[in-house]
């Protein structure tokens, strides 16, 4: 009985070593991933699994590709997403008031804060949200990132 519990624990633990990927790996897939889509002004680092994205699009849909196909990526542990969106002229304020009135007008419309509480920050034109939101909230927001995004 031991026994088989020993074997069962090894092919366990060397089923795991075996599909783990190193980080050169993973940056050269998601590199691969992005290219396929024509996104070349992103750059990829890649440290613990841990993906960094960083650069410049010109479109929000291009910035959320991103992050889904860097999501699907092997070995893929986390993604910490600093692409700017380039978008027009707008004055911060401004922009953030717009921004804010759509966010909780959506979660209104969804049914309340249980679907989601974002705090918007604008500086210089870049766009901020933290908080959490369910799938619906997200979905609004990428309608939001469009509204708002050049292209």
């Amino acid at each position: 009985m031991r026994l088989g519990l020993l074997v069962a624990s090894t092919v366990v633990l060397v089923s795991q070593i075996s599909f783990a990927q190193s980080d050169a790996t993973i940056q050269k897939n998601v590199e691969k991933a992005l290219g396929a889509y024509s996104i070349t002004s992103i750059s990829v680092l890649v440290q613990g699994g841990g993906v960094t994205l960083t650069g410049t699009v010109d479109r929000c849909s291009t910035k959320i590709l991103a992050d889904q196909l860097t999501a699907g990526v092997p070995g893929t542990k986390s993604i910490l997403d600093r692409v700017q969106v380039a978008g027009p002229n707008v004055p911060d304020g401004e922009l953030s008031e717009q921004i804010e009135k759509l966010i909780k007008d959506q979660i209104r419309r969804l049914g309340g804060f249980g679907n989601g509480s974002i705090s918007v920050s604008v500086k210089n034109g870049v766009v901020t949200l933290n908080g959490y939101a369910t799938p619906q909230l997200t979905d609004f927001h990428c309608w939001v990132c469009q509204r708002y995004a050049r292209g």
